[in-house]
């Protein structure tokens, strides 16, 4: 038999299994067996895809309400699927000025989010990289002045960056 994980969730911090689910996708049960399953927890906070035997245990446990004992080890199981944990959306602005000064420098850039929010537990920092002129004008996040946040937790000493989507 065949035992597949679906389902999603958008990035939350946590590793519980919300929106997970199991399904039999392939073979049968003998009559009067049915199958439950057990979810674990991620293998890890972080967004990005869980397959089911390392990312995101699932346990089927096989029974038969005519006989009290499991019957999952008449089963040959193969295991299919993943778990996804989408990004969140973050937007990012920029602000601030400098007087002109011949330099690409960033001097008095700012950002900050706009819209969206982090995980309790999460922070951003932000790096500023060179104008791209020296000459007065405006610069925009994308192509003037690029704003590389970093995103981190004090709990868990991984980058949580990728797990937010910016604009």
């Amino acid at each position: 038999i065949t035992v597949t994980l679906a389902g999603s969730k958008t990035y939350d911090g946590m590793t519980a299994s919300t929106g997970a689910s199991a399904s039999l996708t392939s073979g049968s049960l003998a009559v009067g067996d049915a199958i439950s399953y057990a979810l674990g927890v991620l293998s890890s906070p972080v967004a990005g895809t869980y397959p089911i035997t390392t990312g995101l245990p699932v346990t089927p446990t096989i029974t038969n309400s005519m006989a009290p004992l499991s019957r999952t080890s008449n089963y040959a199981i193969t295991y299919a699927g993943n778990f996804i944990v989408s990004p969140k959306p973050i937007t990012i602005s920029l602000a601030g000025s400098k007087p002109y000064d011949t330099t690409t420098v960033a001097t008095g850039a700012s950002a900050s989010i706009s819209s969206g929010t982090l995980i309790a537990g999460d922070s951003i920092g932000y790096a500023y990289g060179p104008l791209s002129s020296a000459i007065v004008g405006t610069y925009l996040p994308t192509t003037g002045l690029v704003v590389t946040p970093t995103v981190t937790n004090a709990t868990a000493p991984i980058t949580r960056t990728g797990s937010y989507t910016f604009t």
